[in-house]
């Protein structure tokens, strides 16, 4: 049974409830209510429009209804499959801003409504100004003589607590509607336009609290009376003016169109792609070609060494560090040497054959001859040394050690009887033992320059830092180390320079 509305069902649409989720249960009351109402209505006109169904709006705050519900909607509409058909035009029809908006679907179909909001309970006829088949139907049935005249037939049928709505007038009773209402009307129900037909009866909260379960059979006969008038106002089979069936043909065929230019467009995007990347492949390829010989000649002519950086650079006044080039066998390396008697008995004897190249070490304005400090054991034993001699600690722990750490001693400077030192040729380091521990493989030592023969460095100069027991090298390139096989790399050698200032 029928239970009727209570004063507190119409609280809940007030704007400071429309939006919170709290009141959603009481909602769902006030949507049962009149989901029974509807359904009731639809058992009376169900002979008489097989076509039509119950729906409702959403009691809760979502997407669709803008996360605000002030009113509950109920209706009796046409049934789904007409509706998607309906939907398909309008949206074919509608612009962007009108797809972004999203009205609920309430507002794109005519409707026998069943209203309750915060001032009531309402119910009538209404087509949407949204619901442009069913408005442009309609102003063709305003439009032709013998239809207007059906219509407001219609109309004056109704009991005089139904009102047609104009807008910016008062609403007139329904049994008084004349042309010029009806003129006034269909001037303001303008295409695309927000003006909706509306033909309804309204409670108060009062009144609808006071009919209790007895507003069920007064909205019973309310929406039977109703049908007539939304027969005549709403789109369908029977009542069409439109040519609905031509124009759902020529939007699917307008759709079909722009999906085929939609496709062309991108299957020409799609070739101007590939024809890009084509060309770009080609013009890599073609560089990659012109470039081959230049690489080709690259690895077998010599690579001019680049300048090393400041702190490998030797300090000013001292000649660069050179490698000589291996001499002929028939040649063999020229060394300046020294007897033992010439060097004194500090001296050190001369580096044996086959010890590697040498180099003299000159200082610059003397000579071709750099001076080296008299050692203390030489100034004791008789050799004039200008610096005030230092006072002896004779109990001093290692007063008496001649150098520091481990190794072989430095070679002492022979002196002449007025204290000029007389030039020493130093011996270069064997390759084989440059760095201590250091392991030679396919005549590579560490310190040597090497060039990569393989891999992504092919052709650059580094400087080999070790190799490892398994024939891998460490190759620096400047603040930058690798690793690779030692059978990639080959030892660069540089040609002999004219010694410079020598005597």
């Amino acid at each position: 049974m029928f239970p009727g509305f209570a004063l507190d069902d119409f609280e809940n649409f007030r704007p400071e409830r429309a939006t919170s989720n709290v009141y959603n249960r009481q909602r769902l009351g006030v949507k049962e209510k009149v989901d029974e109402i509807l359904h009731a209505a639809l058992a009376d006109l169900g002979p008489h429009r097989p076509d039509l169904e119950a729906g409702a709006a959403d009691h809760a705050p979502n997407l669709r209804n803008n996360r605000c519900v002030d009113a509950q909607w109920g209706y009796l509409w046409r049934k789904a499959g007409e509706r998607l058909a309906i939907e398909e035009v309008i949206e074919g029809s509608r612009g962007v801003a009108d797809l972004l908006a999203a009205p609920p679907p309430h507002r794109l179909h005519a409707l026998l409504a069943v209203v309750v909001d915060p001032e009531g309970f309402a119910l009538g006829a209404r087509v949407p100004g949204r619901a442009l088949v069913d408005a442009a139907n309609l102003r063709l049935v305003l439009g032709d003589h013998a239809l207007r005249a059906r219509l407001l037939d219609a109309l004056r049928a109704l009991p005089g607590a139904f009102a047609f709505a104009i807008p910016g007038r008062e609403p007139p009773a329904a049994p008084a509607v004349t042309e010029a209402d009806v003129e006034a009307f269909l001037a303001s129900f303008a295409e695309d336009g927000e003006v909706s037909f509306a033909v309804e009866r309204r409670w108060t909260r009062a009144e609808a609290a006071a009919a209790g379960s007895g507003l069920l059979a007064a909205a019973r006969a309310d929406l039977a009376a109703l049908e007539p008038v939304f027969a005549l106002a709403a789109w369908s089979r029977a009542n069409d003016q439109v040519g609905f069936d031509a124009l759902l043909e020529r939007v699917r065929a307008e759709r079909a169109h722009e999906e085929e230019e939609h496709e062309r467009e991108q299957r020409a995007f799609a070739d101007r792609r590939a024809e890009s990347a084509a060309a770009g492949r080609e013009r890599l390829e073609r560089m990659v070609a012109d470039r081959t010989p230049g690489m080709t000649r690259a690895g077998t002519r010599e690579i001019a060494l680049p300048k090393p950086p400041l702190w490998a650079q030797p300090p000013a006044g001292r000649r660069p560090r050179r490698e000589d080039a291996p001499a002929p066998a028939a040649a063999p390396t020229p060394q300046t040497t020294i007897s033992a008697a010439e060097a004194g008995d500090g001296a050190q004897p001369p580096a044996e054959a086959g010890t590697g190249p040498t180099e003299r070490f000159e200082a610059p304005g003397t000579g071709g001859v750099r001076p080296e400090r008299p050692r203390r054991d030489e100034a004791r034993a008789g050799v004039h040394d200008e610096r005030p001699e230092r006072p002896r600690d004779e109990g001093r722990p290692g007063a008496h050690a001649d150098r520091r750490g481990p190794g072989p001693a430095r070679p002492q400077a022979p002196v002449h009887a007025h204290g000029a030192p007389r030039p020493i040729t130093l011996p270069h380091p064997d390759p084989g033992t440059a760095l201590a521990g250091a392991t030679t493989i396919s005549g590579l030592s560490p310190g040597k320059l090497v060039r990569f023969r393989q891999g992504p460095l092919r052709g650059r100069v580094g400087t080999l830092f070790e190799v490892g027991p398994k024939g891998e090298a460490r190759v620096m390139l400047g603040l930058f180390t690798t690793r690779v096989p030692a059978a990639h790399l080959v030892e660069v050698r540089r040609r002999a320079a004219e010694p410079q200032g020598g005597t």
